[in-house]
């Protein structure tokens, strides 16, 4: 454990454990799956495994830059090649079944950067564009179905980022980054999207001392409540939302770069973050924090 876990670790000893599970270079997308945690370290082209007591190398592909992790059909994983613009196909034991560099219509796409399992067999993934508050807004959503389709479902996203499929409510849910709020899709039976519209603005939230110019948010995992759980990246906080969108409260004392989270059986989470995004190979962990949902406060 490094000292920064330590610390973290008897900041928060009053409302239960927080350890590291492993160091990890610009860690993103972490998946349970069967037992298992998956998540990408970007900055070193792999997927990691681990059962929360041993962790392990799942697959390697120089260029990659993997970013999220998703279950496929009935046994299978895709991941996202953030560095390399391009989908991977794995096998369960991790053998590289295909690549996808473009959707149905012959697209190419930029930057996929975050997915969620359509509960049928497929995913939804976004596909940002570029990092800047001076790039146009290319983001897209996507769908790739269960017979290996990949339709353009939603376009002209400012910087998509973290997804989430809510189908009790009907509806997909968007972070747009660059725009610091979270975008709610109406979602049709046959898959497509309708026109999104606000579900929750980072802009309302209270004020954070060294807040990042390209801060926003990034990851986000619904709980079985339906309440939504949003990373935001250059602010070293995660905040809990509402079904309705009403915020709950936030958690702050992670790293700055904090990129995603899934939760865990037994109210735990993991949680991916890096310290710094300007010095490769932008060095961070994934931690472990228990009783997770107790942690939110309104502040």
């Amino acid at each position: 454990m490094t000292l920064r876990a330590v610390l973290f670790f008897l900041l928060l000893a009053t409302s239960g454990a927080a350890a590291e599970l492993a160091p990890a270079d610009y860690p993103e997308g972490p998946l349970w799956h069967e037992g298992r945690l998956f998540y990408g370290e970007m900055t070193r082209d792999r997927v990691m495994v681990s059962d929360l007591a041993h962790t392990a190398l799942f697959w390697q592909f120089p260029g990659c830059g993997p970013v999220s992790v998703a279950p496929y059909r009935a046994d299978e994983l895709l991941v996202l090649c953030h560095l390399s613009h391009n989908l991977a196909r794995l096998s369960s034991s991790g053998a590289l079944l295909a690549l996808i560099d473009h959707d149905a219509r012959g697209q190419h796409f930029v930057h996929p950067n975050d997915s969620s399992a359509d509960g049928t067999g497929g995913v939804y993934l976004t596909a940002s564009g570029e990092f800047s508050l001076a790039a146009p807004a290319t983001g897209a959503v996507l769908h790739l179905e269960l017979g290996g389709a990949l339709i353009r479902v939603a376009e002209g996203i400012r910087y998509a980022n973290g997804i989430a499929v809510d189908r009790p409510h009907h509806r997909i849910l968007v972070a747009e980054h660059l725009n610091r709020r979270v975008l709610a899709y109406p979602l049709r039976d046959d898959g497509g999207l309708g026109a999104g519209s606000l579900f929750f603005d980072l802009a309302s939230l209270p004020a954070t001392a060294g807040l990042d110019a390209l801060a926003g948010p990034d990851g986000l995992e619904l709980d079985e409540a339906g309440r939504l759980f949003v990373a935001e990246y250059g602010a070293g906080r995660i905040h809990l939302v509402a079904a309705d969108g009403e915020w709950l409260g936030s958690l702050g004392g992670l790293l700055r770069y904090v990129t995603d989270l899934v939760l865990l059986p037994g109210d735990r989470a993991a949680i991916t973050e890096a310290r710094v995004n300007d010095r490769p190979p932008f060095p961070g962990d994934v931690l472990i924090l228990d009783r997770f949902a107790e942690r939110f406060a309104r502040n």
